[in-house]
């Protein structure tokens, strides 16, 4: 990714309140003075229009009107200095500023907030946060940590881009100070032993001096630097009901939350569910449930549903109880969960429970909790984790983007959350866009170490629980769960945004225009890229209309590598450089092998390895080995051919993939890229296997196990995919009448550039997507299998989908945006070539689109045109009757030939 455009994410109203933060992640806040306070109470208040914007002050507030790209106010300069302190802002310190706006916007947004300070008093993405505006046209207060360093000067607010109106009641900069005191676990137990009914609650108080902290109703002092345990009892039968939290530090708002504890002695009267080897068991109560594994003495719990449902408080967004809850028997396969205003029918299909809610009020439910750790959980477009990972780290981005319990809605890919037990996997999938889904791993809720999976809304919808056991064949892994979930819901339809003549007339406008300067070519548009005459482009060209820069310009002028994301080195020999492109390649070869580790994988050193845990991933590995395996299937070379295979293999050593982009993310990042490189290595792999030798996998064995470990890594590039359906179009695109682009749009990466910015979280990055695309769309078919992923289906809609992305006209015309904001349907620099949307469909075609090579007894042939070998074993140039070409035997020799002749082998 090159786009430094901040994060601006589409916005899914969702139905009900996010939950409050899980307690680990809270410190209460106190403002201690309010330092800038603005009214605009008939004035602007000297807050003024700076890019395409205007403001006017009426008897409402503030208005701003944007109409263009971009927009952006300036306030007046501040003084943080007022008369209630006389010491500089500093965030280390333990005060930061918080904003407080109420406002009203006419459209969903992502509020960027940007500040200078007199120590910094320039403005820039390293001094800007994220906030929020609600765009349902009400009035809403909103407030945003400001983690400044430093003496306030300025703000800067860009609240849309592209036409909205936002209209600012008032706007507060509060000095704040932190609650010293933390929660650091929560033990429930109403089981049995000594601590039997009671919820302990280990704080600590990270202050320098002494606080006072109540919990329930009595006052504790606890001293600087000091943890201790608080006790807070639990009725009688309190299994699975909601209790509030009662913890105060004085000088402070309260912690908020609910404890749910849970029994783990046998339920009297308990109301069963069975199928198969699963059995649900429901309090009578109605608050919670047991889920099983197995029976007899292999009978285990392995997840609770608790509580099953319950009501949302309207205003901190915490849970209530339903009042009157109880449960009702329909059958031996069906019960439900009755309450004031909303029941839960649970119904057992197969392997899936199926949980249907009707509510005429905000709920949340079913709560799944897992009764263990995971061993990798998933939540699409957001968290891939491996085991003793913490959702919503700062391993991959910082500040307000990292929390991600109860996002917003536009930013799930499809509605899947996994968790994968060492018995069992439990996939958790909903029916509707606009519900609130909420993921804690572990349970910071409910002071657990296993997973919580739930989702918010109103009105009625349908919640399933799939289960897969460990021991069926691979049936209780992450990936199984993936592939059916994704079986079940379908795919999305898809369709070319234009035949091929025209989507080959919008490339070469590209190629032609604004992608065309002084030396050949830029990657992108903008002037900043620097001009190459890169052998892709050439190829890409000579793809669609079969012509090639004349002899005289190609002269003496120099080839560049790279230029498109999906390489094609058939000019090197059209262009009669073969010797040249041997020797760069054999170069490339030579040094990824010297650095290669003795367990087949590379180590990253650099600034991004930061927070890993370990100095390599699956990206790092996958990319440098299909870049060996690719280098052995065009010149034959052995040793590139023994380190890709070992590099291949080692790839199984991963569990998520992560680590393909270490020029701007961290090594830690899930991301796209690195299930790309992994789908092509271990395809690479197999077809090497197959093709040059029978002696090191004489009955396919080893090929066998690249192809499943392709088709698990493509897998796992499936979270980044929008599969949702097509949406409903609004705004400017339903007025235009075209169907928004949504479906099949990538996410390249959970993370920030530079931890920080931008957050790619819901901004879709379609280069990376053709990268995927490119890859799971050379998966070998699977006979026709039932339970078949269509891979041809899902890389024919990421192209239909990158083609619409593609600027129509203007200056920029045919590029792909580096990025493309769902919200507006806007398209964010930088620029990109074409060529790769080619290569893509070329291959989707079946038509040729990279370099061919065959082996005929000990040799490779390698040539930029089909090349059939005949009877007799001699190899025969598919080409017209006067192209000239070279062709490569052995990665050593180079040949010239001329139309379709026979090529003379040593």
């Amino acid at each position: 990714m090159v786009s430094l455009a901040p994060a601006l994410l589409f916005v899914v109203q969702s139905t009900a309140p996010p939950p409050p933060l899980p307690w680990h992640e809270q410190r209460p806040v106190a403002h201690v003075a309010t330092i800038a306070r603005f009214a605009f109470d008939g004035s602007a208040d000297g807050f003024v229009a700076v890019h395409a914007c205007v403001v006017a002050a009426d008897s409402e507030g503030l208005q701003v009107c944007a109409n263009g790209d971009d927009p952006y106010l300036h306030s007046p300069l501040l003084d943080t200095r007022g008369p209630d302190s006389s010491a500089p802002v500093d965030a280390k310190r333990g005060e930061p500023l918080e904003l407080e706006l109420r406002a009203r916007a006419s459209r969903g947004a992502h509020l960027r907030v940007y500040w200078t300070t007199r120590e910094s008093p320039q403005w820039s993405e390293q001094q800007s946060c994220d906030g929020e505006l609600i765009g349902d046209g009400s009035w809403h207060s909103t407030r945003t940590p400001l983690p400044i360093v430093g003496t306030l000067l300025q703000l800067r607010l860009d609240p849309f881009d592209g036409a909205g109106t936002l209209t600012l009641d008032s706007l507060l900069v509060h000095r704040t100070r932190r609650c010293p005191v933390r929660i650091e676990s929560v033990e429930s137990s109403s089981g049995g032993g000594d601590l039997a009914g009671y919820t302990q609650l280990r704080v600590r108080n990270d202050g320098s001096e002494p606080a006072d902290v109540r919990c329930n109703g009595e006052l504790h002092r606890l001293a600087a630097g000091a943890s201790t345990i608080l006790v807070q009892p639990h009725p009688a039968g309190a299994s699975g009901r909601l209790l509030p939290l009662d913890l105060t530090v004085d000088g402070f708002p309260p912690f908020i939350g609910t404890l749910c504890p849970l029994d783990a002695t046998p339920t009297p009267r308990a109301s069963a569910l069975a199928s198969g080897r699963w059995c649900l068991e429901v309090d009578p109560s109605g608050n919670a449930a047991r889920l099983f594994c197995g029976a007899g003495e292999e009978r285990e719990v392995i997840a609770w549903i608790a509580p099953l449902l319950a009501a949302i408080d309207p205003v901190g967004g915490g849970l209530v109880a339903l009042p009157n809850l109880r449960v009702v028997r329909r059958d031996d396969h069906r019960l439900q969960v009755r309450g004031d205003g909303a029941t839960l029918d649970l119904e057992w299909r197969d392997d899936e429970l199926v949980a249907s809610v009707r509510a005429e009020r905000s709920v949340e439910g079913p709560v799944v909790r897992t009764s263990g750790a995971p061993t990798r959980a998933l939540f699409c477009g957001l968290e891939f984790l491996e085991a003793r990972e913490r959702s919503s780290s700062s391993l991959d981005l910082e500040g307000a983007a990292r929390l991600r319990y109860a996002p917003d809605p536009a930013l799930v890919t499809w509605p899947l959350m996994a968790a994968e037990l060492p018995r069992a996997t439990l996939a958790f999938t909903w029916d509707r866009r606009d519900l609130c889904p909420c993921f804690a791993q572990p349970d910071g809720y409910n002071g657990e170490v296993g997973t919580r999976m739930s989702v918010r809304g109103v009105g009625n919808y349908t919640v399933r629980l799939r289960l897969s056991s460990g021991e069926e064949d691979g049936g209780g892994r992450l990936d199984a769960a993936i592939a059916n979930a994704v079986r079940a819901r379908g795919l999305p339809g898809s369709r070319p945004q234009r035949s091929r003549e025209a989507q080959w007339r919008l490339c070469e406008a590209a190629l032609d225009g604004p992608l065309a300067g002084p030396g050949g070519f830029g990657h992108c548009a903008e002037p900043s890229w620097p001009r190459h005459l890169y052998a892709s482009f050439l190829a890409t060209r000579w793809r669609m209309d079969g012509t090639l820069p004349d002899r005289a310009t190609l002269a003496g002028a120099p080839l560049a590598d790279g230029g498109s994301h999906l390489q094609d080195d058939a000019a090197w020999l059209l262009c009669e450089r073969a010797e040249e492109w041997l020797a760069r390649r054999r170069d490339e070869a030579a040094s990824l092998r010297a650095s290669q580790g003795t367990d087949g994988l590379w180590r990253e050193s650099g600034p991004f390895a930061r927070g890993h845990f370990e100095a390599t991933a699956l990206g790092l590995g996958a990319r440098n080995a299909a870049q060996l395996l690719e280098h052995a299937r065009v010149t034959g070379n052995a040793e590139s051919r023994r380190a890709g295979l070992r590099a291949a293999f080692a790839l199984e050593h991963f569990a998520v993939p992560r680590g393909a982009q270490t020029w701007e993310l961290p090594l830690h990042a899930p991301d796209l890229l690195a299930a790309a490189h992994a789908v092509r290595a271990c395809l690479l792999g197999a077809e090497l296997l197959r093709r040059d030798s029978a002696a090191d996998d004489p009955d396919g064995d080893r090929a066998d196990l690249l192809l499943a470990s392709a088709r698990r890594h493509a897998l796992f590039g499936l979270p980044f995919v929008y599969l949702w359906g097509e949406r409903v179009p609004t705004g400017d695109a339903a007025t235009a009448g075209a169907p928004p682009i949504d479906d099949y749009a990538t996410i390249a990466a959970y993370a920030a550039t530079n931890w920080s910015a931008p957050v790619w979280i819901g901004l879709p990055v379609q280069w990376c997507g053709i990268v995927y695309a490119d890859a799971i769309a050379r998966l070998p078919d699977e006979g026709g299998r039932r339970d078949a992923i269509d891979w041809q289906r899902i890389a024919r809609g990421i192209l239909a989908t990158g083609e619409a992305m593609q600027h129509v006209d203007g200056p920029l015309i045919g590029c792909l945006p580096d990025a493309f904001r769902l919200a507006d349907q806007v398209r964010l620099p930088a620029s990109i070539n074409p060529c790769a949307l080619v290569n893509l469909r070329l291959q989707l075609e079946k038509a040729p689109h990279q370099l061919f090579a065959v082996r005929v007894a000990e040799h490779v042939v390698t040539a930029p045109w089909p090349l059939q070998v005949e009877a007799d074993g001699g190899v025969r140039l598919m080409a017209p009757p006067t192209t000239r070409c070279e062709v490569v035997i052995d990665g050593t020799r180079c040949v010239t030939a001329i139309g379709s002749g026979m090529i003379e082998l040593p």
